[in-house]
């Protein structure tokens, strides 16, 4: 992230706004803000999709485990 802070949501609220200003080449923004083009992109997609929802920290965990144990 790379600009001091602030939380992970209100930093990707700024990108897209600056995205959205059209004032700089997509790939300035994603350098002033220390991301790569891809993920701007991702950002930019789930805030399409969900909104402000959409650019919360999401878990890495997996969705399924081949070798659990079931209950």
């Amino acid at each position: 992230m790379g600009l001091g802070g602030t939380c992970a949501v209100e930093e990707r609220m700024r990108f897209v706004m600056a995205v959205e200003e059209r004032q700089e080449s997509f790939a300035a923004i994603c350098r002033r803000f220390a991301v790569s083009r891809k993920t701007g992109y991702k950002w930019l997609e789930r805030y399409e999709e969900e909104g402000i929802a959409g650019l919360s920290d999401r878990t890495r965990a997996p969705h399924h485990h081949p070798h659990a144990i079931a209950e």
